[in-house]
């Protein structure tokens, strides 16, 4: 079968040619607009940086130096003497600005050497009111005799007290500082013993009369002051090692 090829009448096809103008007309609309619209597109910007971390405060090993230095300064922190009334005002005065509470906790007691002398363990609080405490400890009395040295001239002189109680404190003070410059994840209790470091040999006391800040403190822990299940004494760190 011979089929004829199809023809548009003049009006149709002046409808078709107008429909195939409108498209191209509109192809190239669009593609211009697209082009404007992504030249004036603005660049997105980087999101800023998070702010630096504030720094974290460090121990400063001169500081604490220093601050072993002021203690002998006072000469030996032994009881009953000048010494030691001047060493527990100037630890008040130290740890005041830099905890959160600070109590005083005085007792009488005798030592093998004596007595009974008054007596003072310092504690102070850092940190947040909540958690699990830890307790950071060390002496501030220094040893009435240096019996162990090694010049029997100077086995009944009192101990200067540098390393054997000035090492521990000056730790903690610096602690202290950095505690309040940046507060720790858990509570602090930091205890000064008093009346740590007069015992003697062959002494039918407790403990040959040493410790009895400490065995105070454990008997008389304050009833409104958080009780750590762990402690730290920091005690003779200020040797060089060996």
């Amino acid at each position: 079968m011979n089929h004829k090829p199809l023809r548009l009448s003049p009006r149709w096809a002046a409808v078709a040619g107008g429909m195939v103008l409108l498209a191209a007309t509109a192809a190239a609309t669009l593609t211009s607009c697209g082009c404007r619209a992504s030249s004036a597109q603005q660049p997105v910007e980087p999101p800023a940086p998070a702010p630096a971390p504030p720094p974290v405060p460090t121990f400063d090993a001169a500081r604490a130096l220093d601050l072993i230095r002021t203690q002998c300064s006072f000469g030996p922190r032994t009881p009953g003497s000048e010494a030691h009334d001047r060493m527990l005002a100037w630890l008040q005065e130290r740890l005041r600005p830099l905890t959160n509470r600070l109590l005083v906790q005085e007792f009488s007691a005798r030592t093998p050497f004596g007595g009974p002398y008054d007596f003072a363990n310092v504690l102070a609080t850092a940190g947040p009111q909540t958690g699990e405490p830890l307790l950071l400890a060390a002496h501030w009395d220094s040893r009435p005799v240096a019996d162990q040295d090694p010049d029997p001239a100077n086995r009944s002189k009192p101990v200067p007290g540098a390393d054997d109680g000035a090492s521990g404190v000056a730790v903690l003070l610096e602690l202290a500082r950095l505690f309040h410059a940046q507060p720790p994840p858990r509570p602090i209790v930091l205890a000064f013993l008093d009346a740590e470091d007069s015992g003697k040999a062959g002494s039918t006391m407790p403990y040959m009369g040493y410790c009895i800040g400490s065995a105070y403190l454990a008997a008389h822990w304050p009833a409104d002051w958080p009780k750590p299940a762990e402690g730290i004494l920091v005690d003779l760190v200020g040797g060089d090692g060996k």
